[in-house]
């Protein structure tokens, strides 16, 4: 992306009930507005930009779902539009020497970080509405199954029995809930042609089950990345390293910057392939590879994270199912 052709950069800096905007004009000031976070906001704001000649381009971090709408709303514009990880700013932040934030100067940094970076960026495409879907239901099923196994290990410290009886009937609810929304899940998948074809690559895949694939298929369907790396980093499962002169070399583990949901669905189906149940398996050369190599079981397990959504996407890229060759 040639920088060169946007002449103004827009930060916004969102939440529930209203976004803050700052524009980078080309005398290096900044015009600041707020604006509501609902449709009427998002008109208005447009109108608003017409006073700016040239084109913009519009950072936002992801902010829970709140970013969503706006983002959704500015691409059907035919605007350039990217949404980052809110931790890739602290940093930056700091080297600018801030000292106050605010929602007004969070906005201003927004425009500044685009000015230096948007030609690293990814710009903004919409996920499809099933595929959205399918990430919000999946999120909700997690949501369930936490609030059920933390209702379940309150029902082990109960002793009366009105309570027993209560906390009971809520674990019963919940986990009808639960089965309930798992169908739902199974059904929009299987009635979308192109979510259900990639299910089916995905379940090639050893030690890739239903949940797991579900999780994979929110995420990486329509992804847009490069290599499975990037995809990895995206997850936050690359490592990271400190080094500095002869004297400072470390690996401290992975970065975590990025979704934990696929960290979590895949950190089970790891372990079991990598050291339990189903230790012989087509990765075991992998595996046993790592140990010699002295690596601890830990590790081992992330390596083999790492490798299964590297897998995941060559097979969703290629449209074709799990190759031994790909690990």
């Amino acid at each position: 992306m040639d920088i060169l052709f946007y002449t103004n950069f827009v930060g916004i800096d969102i939440a529930k009930a209203k976004f803050d905007v700052a524009v980078s004009l080309q005398n290096g000031k900044f015009k600041h507005k707020v604006f509501v976070n609902d449709k009427q906001g998002f008109n208005l704001f447009y109108q608003w930009l017409n006073q700016f000649d040239g084109k913009s381009y519009f950072l936002l971090e992801a902010t829970n779902i709140y970013h969503m709408d706006l983002a959704d709303f500015l691409y059907d514009k035919g605007l350039t539009v990217a949404v980052i990880n809110p931790k890739s700013t602290p940093n930056f932040a700091k080297s600018a020497n801030l000292r106050s934030k605010t929602d007004k100067v969070d906005a201003k940094l927004l425009a500044e970080f685009a000015c230096f970076n948007a030609s690293k960026l990814h710009t903004y495409q919409p996920k499809p509405a099933n595929e959205r879907k399918l990430l919000n239901m999946m999120r909700q099923l997690e949501h369930l199954k936490t609030k059920a196994a933390q209702e379940t290990v309150r029902l082990g410290m109960l002793k009366d029995d009105d309570c027993i009886q209560s906390s009971q009937e809520l674990i019963d609810y919940l986990s009808l809930k639960i089965k309930e929304l798992e169908n739902k899940i199974a059904l929009l998948v299987r009635q979308d042609r192109a979510l259900n074809e990639n299910f089916k690559l995905l379940k090639s895949i050893p030690a890739i089950g239903d949940v797991t694939a579900y999780w994979l298929l929110a995420y990486l369907a329509s992804c847009g990345f490069k290599n499975g790396k990037e995809a990895a980093t995206f997850f936050g499962l690359t490592p990271m390293l400190r080094q500095s002169g002869s004297s400072v070399y470390a690996v401290c583990g992975i970065s975590k910057i990025g979704h934990s949901d696929i960290r979590k669905a895949l950190y089970a189906p790891a372990m079991n392939f990598a050291f339990g149940r189903w230790k012989d398996n087509v990765y075991k050369p992998f595996v046993e590879r790592l140990v010699a190599n002295g690596k601890a079981k830990k590790v081992v397990i992330v390596a083999l994270m790492r490798k299964l959504v590297t897998i995941a996407f060559a097979v969703l890229k290629t449209q074709k199912c799990f190759d031994p060759a790909l690990i």
